[in-house]
């Protein structure tokens, strides 16, 4: 994310819950081949930027839209596939991650 002077910042987090267990989840793979996983009803940014980002929960995600990156490009969704895994809800200060592969999503 990005302060009002467009310098790069790190927002808090203040709470980290893991979740018990293997719980259904989403695969979301991208033009880069790397993947992000979530749950079904986790808020996914698509659009071409940060600033024109719109909220869509990862159930509604398609194949050809795009997810935001920090690094200003978007990422063009590949697949998006039914998966298991361990998921971590991460919660920060300005509701909003950038994961390794720079895509950014929602905490909530």
């Amino acid at each position: 994310l990005s302060s009002e002077d467009n310098a790069d910042v790190c927002s808090e987090v203040y709470y980290t819950f893991a979740h018990e267990g293997i719980s259904g989840a989403l695969e979301v793979e991208l033009e880069d081949f790397t993947k992000v996983t979530v749950s079904d009803n986790h808020l996914l940014y698509t659009g071409s930027t940060f600033a024109s980002r719109e909220a869509t929960m990862a159930k509604h995600v398609k194949i050809g839209d795009k997810l935001v990156s920090s690094d200003g490009s978007a990422k063009a969704v590949l697949s998006v596939k039914d998966t298991a895994a361990e998921l971590v809800n991460v919660l920060t200060m300005e509701g909003s991650i950038e994961l390794e592969n720079g895509v950014i999503i929602s905490t909530h």
